[in-house]
């Protein structure tokens, strides 16, 4: 551990506890526990973080800006609100589901954070709202309405997939996005 650096302890920790996080719920994971699988003492663990879920929220943190940070709010506009062909729309899903798999399975899941959706949905609308304001010319809160009834239809979808993977194809996926354009589509009014 003789020169270790503070970064490359601090990800260790992430990484232990993220080694037991995805196994077991975070009730049920100790500070000895993630410092055994780090191979730290415990005093490493409170010389960077004060308790469990703080790791989880850093963790939380760093993912939720590596997802939104520096994207283009025009990359990340719901095919429910422009007319972006499905095969871009299941491209960009695709790629953030690969790109942060490990994370998003566990996350998303029965042992997942709860919180952890309800701050990545404030982040991407955040991102989204000066630019459907812009779109659309309403109301700051209609927007904001907006945006939540769609970005919890995403997440109900993003959820279902992550959560059972394998049970949607990508036909099946393209089908049913198909199907979700057509309805919003005929129910607009």
């Amino acid at each position: 551990m003789a020169g270790q650096g503070k970064q490359e302890t601090i990800d260790r920790i992430k990484e232990a506890f993220w080694s037991l996080y995805e196994h077991k719920p975070l009730s049920d994971i100790t500070v000895k526990q993630i410092t055994n699988v780090a191979d730290f003492n415990r005093g490493t663990f409170y010389l960077y973080f004060d308790n469990i879920r703080q790791v989880l929220d850093q963790i939380e943190d760093d993912l939720i800006e590596d997802m939104v940070g520096d994207r283009d709010a025009n990359s990340m506009l719901s095919f429910l609100l422009v007319q972006r062909p499905l095969d871009e729309e299941l491209e960009g899903l695709s790629s953030i589901f690969f790109e942060h798999q490990r994370h998003l399975v566990v996350l998303f899941g029965d042992n997942g954070d709860p919180a952890f959706s309800r701050k990545l949905k404030e982040a991407i609308k955040a991102k989204l709202s000066p630019e459907v304001q812009r779109m659309s010319d309403c109301d700051p809160a209609a927007v904001d309405l907006a945006l939540e009834y769609i970005l919890s239809g995403e997440f109900g979808l993003l959820t279902k997939l992550f959560t059972n993977p394998g049970e949607l194809d990508a036909d099946s996926l393209k089908d049913t996005l198909n199907l979700i354009q057509v309805v919003t589509t005929a129910m607009a009014f």
